[in-house]
């Protein structure tokens, strides 16, 4: 019998703070140009992302790497809040 609590928060990238983290689960746009776009920058799902800072700028980071993301963007990252 399983007895171990677990949660699981699924969230738009928008709604995360600075210095939280996530597991990218799905990238959401209607214009796949958007999703292209992000695809390009290396954002996939099973990606985990952290977030460096939200304002002025929404800076993630991928393993080594920051990216610097437009509001369009961020809004179309969903992720597992880990």
């Amino acid at each position: 019998m399983f007895t171990q609590g677990f949660s699981v928060c699924f969230s738009s990238l928008a709604l995360l703070k600075n210095k939280e983290k996530g597991v990218v689960s799905c990238l959401r746009n209607k214009d796949r140009e958007i999703i292209r776009k992000i695809q390009a920058m290396g954002i996939t799902p099973g990606q985990q992302v952290f977030v460096e800072k939200v304002f002025p700028d929404f800076i993630i980071k991928i393993g080594k790497n920051k990216i610097k993301l437009d509001s369009e963007i961020v809004r179309s990252i969903y992720v597992r809040v880990t």
